[in-house]
This record gives structure tokens, sequence and C-alpha cells, in this order.
């Protein structure tokens, strides 16, 4: 069970990342500077 558990975890995990990609390029056209305080890109 806990490879299927991982499975998950890197499937939402890179799910989450190629969601969040549009918002990103939406929010650097509007606030550049808030892309370099996002704690999430340091994982």
């Amino acid at each position: 069970m806990t490879d299927l558990s991982e499975d998950v975890k890197l499937t939402l995990r890179l799910f989450f990342v190629l969601a969040y990609i549009p918002y990103l390029f939406i929010r650097a056209r509007s606030a550049p500077r808030n892309i370099s305080s996002m704690p999430w890109l340091q994982l």
C-alpha cells in the first residue's frame, strides 16, 4: 500500500504544480515581486 500512496502523492503534487503554473504567469504580469516571496517554490 505504501507504493500506491507514494504514487498518489506524486500525482497530486504534479497536478497541483501543473494547475498552478498558469496562475503564476497571470500573477507575474500584475505583480512580479509576489513570485519570489512564495514559499512553495523552495520545496
